[in-house]
């Protein structure tokens, strides 16, 4: 028998309207207005309410269509963590341990001099550090030896041209090959300021591998678009949907003009993008992302296959710190999560320890792990949008999709996004982006947890994993003998790979002299990188010297009354790797002058409350600046400009609140203690 709930008992509680609660929330703001304390603006210059209701998005453009055409296998993505050994021997032991483990697509590296054309026999100093480094087919045999790729989905980026890659691949599996073997060149481009080929060459290339992929009806992504040096950047997330889609739009009408279906061209792409920190921004720019590349896709006439893409997700590297890495592991969750929830077919979990080293064992686990637990014990993938119906989610989708359109538009009048880079628009953008994250970050506006805010000074730094020995595998490849290239068309192409025509000989085949113009690169960055010089200089002083950098903190009455500015100062000081130091409360000068006696630390810094700033702060200056006269004498707390010109007067250095920017200060402070010795260090 079924229990009614009688509801007309709820009836002495009304619902109340919008209208209701917003003058009960402003009466609690005390007079503070409720637009400043309760609207929050984006980065991208969006307005966040703080409450949404059904009528704000009944209207939304985001219900005219499905949003989400993902196609997960039982409800899965794809745990697609990337394999950046060195060699093709470590590479295929570490790939068959993986794969055994829970990893579900072979995710390849390359080393970035084997896409550049160059070879490993030559290189010194970076070659091997950023992948697997590839001589020949042979090399491809030796890192694929024993793993079935009929049966396990690749991923590969090939750089600017990828197709002698594929020829590679297609000769271990021609008719089974699947995931996705792709070029970004125009990704590469920007990424490096210049390329050795021409556009010509790089969209006969794509042209090439599509017409081979369809010839042979492989289920193989071949056009690979990313936003990784966008974000890494410092990009926004409108910004980053604008330039995907204007490189994607770039793309597509250079493989039209080379009478490539337009169906083809869809079914071939992969969007490749970074996922940071602010969860539901970062899962609305997934949704709309597949939004706006379908009305794209539709405009150019794809038909509904057409206009789905592959959309792959890895968790940033932009947000990632050096100083208390095991954070990064929380952080890798909370992105790969928004990651799922926003519609990704496939997943790289950053290690841990990737801004240190190349990922260790224990560190590839956990990532890996990240995906398997989120996929079997959260079970997010068995809801197909699960962001579905959250009003908030809905609206931002919408907002963000509408900004990155208009931002979209404007590359698009400025010729396309090739024509926007040559004039170094997107660049600027970006730059401007960064410079205002920085500026967040600096003041603390942006927390990042164990670098500028909550520092364990006595932390201890990560046992580095020794690096994988390269000299032996260069040694072993010049025996090898020699073979050239004698024509650069497709099966030519596959049959040279065959023979052993090295990897370098064939993509400098390409190569012309009707190369791309050079531009601005963008350069990949992490956030926490500014405030990590500073505590890499304190590290440094500390193994000169011995001893750490001190800070002795003057705390004024009470332990109460004290303990807020004290705290406040303390995890500032920390920032910078300072040992602090603590007198107990005084309430006289005398106590302060017996007490800083057994504390020598500099500078000092006086905490406490605002009253006892106005009966003691004036004479405790005077009387520390003269008996300590090289001392800085800092206040925490914000100070009336008449009183701290007064204290300044009596020999006050400064006052640090929580306006201050930190970086600049402690920067300053490491300079005047000798931590630093000049700007540059």
């Amino acid at each position: 028998m079924t229990k009614q709930v009688d509801l007309d008992l709820f009836a002495e509680f009304p619902i109340p309207t919008y209208d209701e609660w917003r003058k009960v929330a402003e009466a609690s703001l005390k007079g503070a207005a409720f637009d400043q304390k309760l609207l929050t603006k984006t980065l991208e210059g969006l307005t966040l309410e703080p409450m949404y209701q059904q009528r704000d998005v009944d209207d939304l453009h985001i219900n005219e269509r499905h949003v989400h055409p993902v196609k997960r296998k039982n409800g899965k993505w794809l745990v697609s963590q990337e394999l950046n050994q060195g060699t093709p021997e470590s590479f295929n032991r570490t790939a068959k341990n993986d794969l055994a483990r829970g990893q579900t697509a072979l995710h390849m590296v390359i080393d970035q001099t084997v896409r550049d054309g160059l070879s490993p026999v030559d290189q010194k100093g970076e070659t091997g550090r950023t992948g697997l480094l590839l001589y020949n087919h042979e090399d491809m045999e030796t890192a694929l030896e024993g793993i079935d790729v009929s049966s396990v989905p690749i991923h590969l980026n090939g750089g600017a041209v990828q197709t002698p890659f594929l020829a590679s691949l297609l000769a271990i599996a021609p008719t089974s090959l699947h995931g996705v073997v792709g070029a970004d060149p125009i990704h590469e481009w920007v990424k490096k300021g210049s390329l050795s080929y021409s556009w010509r060459t790089v969209f006969d290339e794509l042209s090439h591998s599509v017409q081979v992929v369809n010839e042979r009806a492989l289920d193989l992504k071949t056009i690979l678009v990313q936003s990784h040096v966008y974000h890494n950047g410092g990009a926004t997330a409108t910004e980053e949907l604008a330039f995907l889609l204007a490189t994607g739009v770039q793309y597509v009408r250079a493989l039209l003009e080379r009478d490539i279906a337009i169906d083809d061209i869809g079914r071939s792409f992969c969007m490749s993008v970074s996922v940071g920190s602010d969860l539901f921004k970062e899962i609305a720019k997934l949704r709309a992302l597949r939004l706006l590349w379908a009305n794209i896709m539709e405009a150019f006439g794809a038909e509904k296959e057409g206009r789905n893409i592959w959309l792959h997700a890895r968790t940033s590297f932009y947000t990632k710190t050096v100083y208390d890495p095991y954070v990064n592991m929380l952080r890798g969750t909370g992105e790969a999560f928004a990651a799922a929830v926003g519609g990704a077919d496939s997943l790289h979990v950053s290690p841990f320890d990737e801004p240190i080293q190349k990922p260790s064992p224990f560190s590839r686990r956990i990532a890996r792990n990240t995906s398997i637990i989120l996929q079997e014990e959260a079970h997010i993938g068995q809801v197909e949008d699960p962001a579905a119906g959250s009003w908030y989610v809905e609206v931002l989708t919408e907002k963000l999709g509408e900004a990155a359109w208009s931002l979209f538009q404007t590359i698009e009048s400025e010729g396309g996004m090739i024509a926007s880079l040559e004039k170094g628009l997107p660049q600027q953008w970006v730059e401007r982006s960064r410079q205002r994250q920085e500026q967040a970050a600096e003041v603390r506006k942006t927390v990042m947890v164990g670098t500028n805010r909550y520092v364990a000074i006595d932390e201890k730094p990560l046992t580095k994993q020794e690096e994988e020995p390269i000299a032996p595998y260069r040694k072993a490849i010049r025996t090898k003998q020699e073979k050239h290239l004698k024509a650069s068309n497709y099966p030519s192409l596959l049959q040279a790979v065959k023979e052993g025509v090295p990897f370098s000989k064939l993509l400098t085949a390409l190569q012309t002299k009707e190369a791309v113009p050079t531009i601005a690169s963008i350069k990949e960055t992490r956030l926490s990188m500014s405030y990590e010089a500073l505590r890499k200089a304190t590290e440094q002083w500390v193994k000169r010297t011995g001893d750490r950098p001190r800070v002795t903190l003057l705390t004024l009455g009470s332990l109460a009354s004290h303990k807020p500015r004290a705290d406040f100062a303390r995890e500032l000081f920390q920032v910078g790797g300072f040992q602090v130091d603590t007198t107990t409360g005084v309430t006289s000068t005398d106590e302060a002058l017996r007490q800083l006696q057994e504390k020598t630390g500099n500078p000092i810094v006086l905490c406490g409350r605002d009253e006892d700033y106005e009966s003691l702060a004036a004479s405790l200056i005077e009387a520390v600046r003269e008996a300590h006269p090289n001392a800085m004498i800092l206040l925490a707390g914000n100070l009336s400009s008449e009183t701290l010109q007064a204290y300044e007067q009596k020999g006050l250095y400064g006052t640090i609140h929580v306006r201050t920017n930190v970086f600049q200060f402690m920067n300053e402070v490491l300079m005047k203690r000798g931590v630093i010795r000049d700007a540059n260090t």
